[in-house]
């Protein structure tokens, strides 16, 4: 069930970064706080798990703003129509 949990969360992340575009910075910020609450509570397998998967939903955002295409005036697909 945790595997489902954490596809959850990865989907949610990609589904948030396509509607919200927040910048990677900002993520990876974000990110601090799912960390500091898996070394606080390293005991609660509930807090464990939320912060596995709030770190899930952070990387599938930052996966989805690296994984868009940036095109500037010397690539070849600005000309296409």
């Amino acid at each position: 069930m945790t595997l489902v949990y954490l596809g959850i969360a990865w989907m949610a992340g990609i589904a948030l970064a396509a509607w919200l575009t927040p910048p990677p910075g900002l993520l990876g910020l974000a990110a601090l706080i799912p960390l500091a609450g898996f070394l606080l509570w390293r005991e609660s397998a509930r807090a464990r798990l939320l912060s596995i998967c709030g770190l899930a939903l952070l990387l599938g955002a930052g996966r989805y703003l690296l994984a868009q295409p940036h095109f500037d005036d010397r690539s070849l697909a600005t000309y296409n129509l």
